[in-house]
């Protein structure tokens, strides 16, 4: 009897989750793009701090949202494509059998929503569709004018604060109240969330007087879209105390909100950047685990490392540092590390006067250690305050972003004389190195003061290959331009790992860190398969570096590596695309992945197991044959790969079975389950009470329409194709 309603549980199952396909849907509201063109109106804000526009806002542009979660997206391998506005109003979140065709749908800040789309908007959550709404999304119709509330406002159990368009405030705190997986890895308690205010921020402020670091103001506000719960539960509070992350249960499906204007670029270290990726990486493994659906990513990493992790130093104006590089990087390579060393290259040209023993130690710690000598600037000093002595920390010290705005003296403008600058550093380090075969153009920018467009722009025009200014995801990323659409630039950006010490970000070794609060962050890191990028200010051999090597390298399937080699390695990754499918047939799911754009021989794919399910029961095909054990292997929740540049198919195989038990590790609010397994539950305990008759009536109704789904199935199979957006 038992073993008749597992097969309907499992049958009905499998006709839910077949015609899903195993994708992230990011909503590009075409209606809102409009916005920007048109001019405001009358119940528009208009005047000054405005654009004149019914997009009135002048702090980011719209596409900035959707193109930051695109790359990050690419950064980590998911595979998502794009729907419009037109796309949903003609239903084609729902296959025609009524069930959602993606898991989870992504809208960010997409303001405009047609009435034509709430319907079936609702009919995707009720179905069983995640929906994740960001900001301002769906507050105003297609003419521009508000709505005056969220037009699922039902739905989503939350209203917003004014019915005009100017309901956003500024915040600098997120509070975590309610615990559950998609905020699961952000601390409990009030935490500085130094996000961004706009795209032209300046983060870290400018030199004042001769103070230093203590004179720079840092931004720390960002905006967010001012809501009250109704029903919604509240999982973290603004400053105010307002909602800023909450969840609503609508029908078998569930809305996430995040408040945030632009949730997902930081700038430099006291961003919380890894934080704010993972609660879209837990909204989007929450409803592909509700789906019974695995996620397969490209790898990050080439096939034989879990994570990676780098050792950058930023020695600054310190001459004593600069002398101590060989050392440090003696150390680095005896744990097989490639330390990266970025100065400011006046203080040894100028203040050192080109020492020939400090440029020797210089080129032996490369040539011998691996070491990477990279741009700090200090190719001119800092003429943005006239106050500043050639050995104040801010003299040589300065990012791009400080002087801009400058108007300087025999140069065409603050940007041209920051561009001098940098050439000038860069110059200085091609020329102690010549002769040695190691890539001089890295930088890193004093106070991570280069993130405006205009700082990108110069660092492309000088052709450096890696950054650490943005921070998108905690894996390696190309720069996402806030003021071109669809514009990356073209060096590679390596963001530095944040991690909570207390209510603010560690963001180096020397700012709040200990020794066990570094093992914490190298476990987090390399648990989630990241980039460890921690940086420091002192040499390996020092206490908290020493540490972080010690037991980062320790790690199994870890990748010591440098930024020149992450560049290389990030060109050919980005050209590789996925086009996923899957099947279930006599109680197994296969997932069928096409590949292409795969040119080195490492290159691997990752398929990640729903609801914790055991990866140890699989089978893997590559073109059609059965893989070797040496082309696949399973770490954790997942399987990683081998695709190489001969695979153009992967198909991995699993029992379906497993897949029925719900995944709860998370705790407080959990999802609606599908009406059919509660059916079965409440069938095995009315076995267990001996209500055998009402049992063996409700197992045969299963069975039956088991069976009529089974058919429904079986001929569906083949339509379950997918897309990877580009």
């Amino acid at each position: 009897m038992r073993s008749w309603l597992h097969l309907a549980v499992l049958l009905c199952i499998c006709s839910y989750a077949q015609a899903q396909q195993p994708l992230v849907a990011i909503h590009v509201s075409e209606l809102t793009e409009r916005l920007e063109t048109i001019p405001a109106g009358a119940a528009t804000p208009s005047g000054a701090n405005t654009t004149g526009k019914e997009w009135w806002t002048p702090w980011w542009h719209y596409f900035v949202m959707h193109e930051s979660l695109e790359e990050a997206l690419r950064s980590d391998g998911t595979p998502f494509v794009v729907v419009t506005d037109s796309d949903i109003a003609s239903g084609a979140l729902i296959t025609d059998k009524g069930v959602p065709r993606y898991p989870i749908v992504i809208s960010l800040a997409a303001e405009v929503v047609s009435d034509d789309e709430i319907t079936p908007l609702l009919n995707y959550l009720s179905s069983g569709g995640f929906l994740f709404v960001g900001s301002s999304s769906f507050t105003r119709r297609p003419d521009g004018s508000s709505r005056g509330d969220f037009a699922l406002a039902s739905a989503m159990g939350l209203h917003t604060m004014s019915p005009q368009l100017q309901n956003w405030t500024k915040n600098t705190t997120l509070t975590k109240v309610v615990d559950h997986r998609v905020v699961e890895n952000i601390p409990l308690g009030k935490l500085s969330w130094t996000m961004p205010l706009t795209d032209d921020d300046v983060s870290w402020g400018t030199s004042v007087a001769r103070k230093g670091p203590p004179g720079h103001v840092i931004q720390r506000e960002h905006f967010v879209w001012k809501v009250k719960a109704d029903t919604a539960t509240v999982l973290a509070i603004t400053s105010d105390g307002l909602p800023y992350i909450s969840i609503q249960n609508y029908g078998r499906g569930s809305l996430i909100f995040d408040a945030a204007m632009q949730p997902l670029i930081g700038n430099g270290g006291w961003a919380p950047g890894m934080y704010a990726y993972e609660i879209f990486r837990g909204a989007i493994e929450w409803a592909f685990d509700s789906a019974n659906l695995p996620i397969i990513r490209v790898s990050p990493w080439p096939y034989q490392y879990n994570a990676a992790y780098m050792v950058r130093h930023d020695f600054e104006n310190t001459p004593s540092s600069i002398r101590a590089i060989e050392e440090s990087a003696k150390f680095d390579s005896s744990f097989a590390a490639k330390g990266e060393y970025y100065f400011c290259t006046g203080t040894l040209r100028t203040e050192m006067g080109n020492s020939p023993e400090t440029i020797d130690s210089l080129r032996r710690a490369v040539r011998l250690y691996g070491a990477t000598i990279g741009s700090h600037n200090g190719g001119l000093p800092n003429v943005g305050n006239s106050e500043l002595q050639t050995r104040d920390r801010d003299y040589w010290h300065w990012g791009p972003d400080e002087l801009i705005d400058l108007r300087t003296a025999g140069f065409q403008g603050g940007a041209n004389y920051a561009a001098t600058s940098l050439s000038k550093s860069l110059d200085d380090i091609a020329g102690w190195m010549q002769g040695i075969q190691t890539n001089t153009r890295t930088f890193s920018a004093p106070y991570f003061n280069s993130t405006r467009d205009e700082s990108y722009q110069i660092l492309e025009q000088l052709r450096i290959v890696t950054a650490g200014e943005q921070k998108l995801t905690p894996f390696p990323h190309w720069t996402v331009s806030t003021r071109t659409p669809g514009r990356r630039f073209a060096f590679l950006t390596l963001p530095v790992s944040d991690w909570y010490v207390g209510s603010q970000v560690a963001q180096s070794m020397e700012v709040g860190h200990s020794q066990s609060s570094i093992r914490a962050l190298v476990d987090h890191y390399y648990q989630l398969g990241a980039l460890l990028n921690l940086y420091t200010h002192r040499p390996s051999n020092d206490v908290n570096p020493a540490e972080y090597i010690r037991f980062t390298s320790s790690k199994s399937n870890i990748w010591p590596v440098n930024a020149s080699t992450l560049f290389e390695w990030w060109k050919r990754r980005s050209g590789v695309r996925i086009l996923p499918d899957f099947s279930i047939a006599r109680n197994t799911l296969t997932v069928a992945t096409t590949i292409k754009g795969a040119v080195d021989p490492d290159t691997a794919v990752e398929l990640v197991i729903p609801n914790g399910m055991s990866a140890n029961d699989v089978h893997v095909k590559l073109n059609g044959e059965a893989a070797g054990a040496n082309a696949y292997r399973i770490y954790g929740r997942g399987i990683k790969i081998r695709i190489g540049l001969a695979v153009s198919r992967v198909e991995v195989s699993y029992p379906f079975v497993a897949a029925v038990q719900p995944h709860e590790s998370y705790r407080a609010v959990r999802p609606n389950r599908p009406r059919l397994l509660k059916g079965a539950i409440n069938l095995l305990s009315a076995i267990s009470t001996g209500r055998i008759l009402r049992a063996a009536g409700i197992m045969a109704l299963l069975a039956l329409f088991g069976l009529w789904s089974f058919r429904r199935t079986w001929w569906r199979t083949s339509h379950c194709h997918t897309t990877y957006s580009e």
